[in-house]
């Protein structure tokens, strides 16, 4: 810009109205627009965003010398450029306070955000402990009435104690701690699953569900999201005809080199043929891609008369 442009009169504060225009677009241009996805993108790497800013300085100075250019035309009919040492001073100076004071808002404009979104999540996370320990007071409360009620009927039910504890025990294991990812041992679900087919048989009065092959030696800590294998055997028992000894019903878990692979097997109940599974196999398709994105393997094929049941999963 020129000396007569940059001049501070009354005859020429028309002409500083026009460039603190510019200096107001530009800032808003930069700290509103430009910034605060870069500060984003960028989030704790304060050189990287200083950088950014540096180099809006130029670019800050080349757009004002336009600027005044076609100020100039508008005015006389001809663009003159301003280039001496004097009008780039000038220009550097101005571009240095406006990009200074863009960056500045908008880093102080994306910490208040951050800060709001931290905020917002130690919200959450407090409701949603509330809520589990709201949740676990019932159970608590039931473990404690079954184990009671196990006691008292021992001596005229021996069965219905056991199932009582058996219930008990499931509670328990309900509530047990799990890691910082809420993961359990491959041990642990092995063992629910085991007290599971217990329960089971002692309300129904008949045999425990015996066809149950387990190999996970070497791999018993292996992490599992808990109750993941539950769907599958839960369905067997209730929709599998697990009383035909000529094609047994089975279950089978078994661990290789961390991968996790399970498959069941059973006939279909006579009134069951064309229903049953889905709700419980929908559950577990959705835990499965919750839990283990791209890690699992599940096929179900199935007739009138059969229903098998494959899933793999790599746990590590």
């Amino acid at each position: 810009m020129s000396p007569k442009l940059t001049k501070l009169s009354t005859d020429g504060l028309e002409l500083y109205i026009v460039y603190y225009v510019y200096d107001i677009a530009y800032f808003y241009l930069i700290s509103m627009g430009i910034l605060p996805p870069i500060i984003s993108w960028l989030k704790e790497k304060l050189l990287l965003q200083q950088l950014v800013v540096v180099l809006a300085i130029p670019i800050y100075g080349i757009l004002l010398i336009l600027y005044s250019a076609g100020f100039t035309f508008l005015l006389n009919g001809k663009a003159t450029f301003f280039l001496g040492f004097d009008t780039v001073q000038k220009s550097s100076m101005r571009g240095v306070l406006v990009c200074a004071l863009a960056y500045a808002v908008a880093y102080a404009r994306a910490k208040i955000r951050a800060d709001k979104q931290v905020s917002d999540q130690k919200i959450y996370a407090l409701q949603l402990e509330n809520n589990i320990l709201n949740l676990q007071t019932n159970p608590h409360l039931i473990n404690n009435v079954l184990g009671y009620f196990a006691e008292r009927i021992e001596i005229y039910s021996p069965d219905d104690a056991k199932a009582m504890i058996l219930l008990s025990e499931l509670t328990s294991d309900s509530l047990a701690a799990t890691d910082e990812q809420g993961k359990i041992s491959v041990q642990s679900e092995v063992d629910y699953i085991r007290k599971y087919l217990k329960l089971e048989a002692l309300y129904r009065e008949k045999e425990p569900f015996s066809n149950i092959m387990v190999n996970i030696k070497g791999y018993e800590h292996l992490p599992i999201a808990p109750k993941l294998l539950l769907d599958p055997v839960v369905n067997l028992l209730k929709y599998g005809d697990n009383q035909n000894e000529q094609n047994p019903s089975s279950i089978t878990i078994r661990v290789h080199e961390t991968v996790l692979h399970m498959e069941t097997y059973n006939l279909k109940k006579l009134s069951n043929k064309t229903s049953g599974h889905h709700i419980g196999i929908k559950n577990l398709k959705q835990r499965l891609e919750l839990n283990y994105p791209d890690k699992h393997f599940l096929s179900i094929e199935e007739n009138e008369m059969e229903y098998r049941l494959t899933l793999a999963i790599e746990l590590c």
